[in-house]
């Protein structure tokens, strides 16, 4: 049986600086247009992305973290919210040009298998 895909902060054992400077940020109505998250191999910043992301698709979020069962949330834990795009990199390969879209079906395989690869 695959674990559930959807992330949430209360999810991360680890990170908490990081993750209230993002919660303020959005309560302070201060969020950039833009962030990136940087880690190591294995590391739990792609899942802070993600619980990010899930938190500001939230339809009913709390003060600390998204609610895991509205509408938002459920396409986020299907990985396929319309406004949650994945950008990883890919390598030359079947495809001319590629770009992360051509590997989606992949990707999510990895992200159901595996939150932290």
């Amino acid at each position: 049986m695959l674990q559930k895909t959807y992330m949430q902060f209360k999810d991360i054992p680890s990170n908490n600086i990081a993750k209230q400077h993002l919660l303020k940020s959005i309560k302070n109505d201060r969020l950039s247009h833009a962030h990136m998250f940087l880690g190591r191999d294995g590391s739990s910043s792609l899942a802070i992305a993600w619980a990010f992301a899930q938190y500001i698709l939230c339809d009913s979020p709390s003060e600390t973290d998204s609610c895991g069962k509205c509408p938002s949330c459920i396409k986020c834990a299907k990985l396929n919210h319309a406004d949650f795009h994945w950008i990883f990199p890919v390598i030359s390969g079947q495809y001319k040009g590629p770009i992360s879209d051509n590997y989606l079906p992949e990707w999510r395989d990895l992200l159901e298998k595996n939150n932290y690869p």
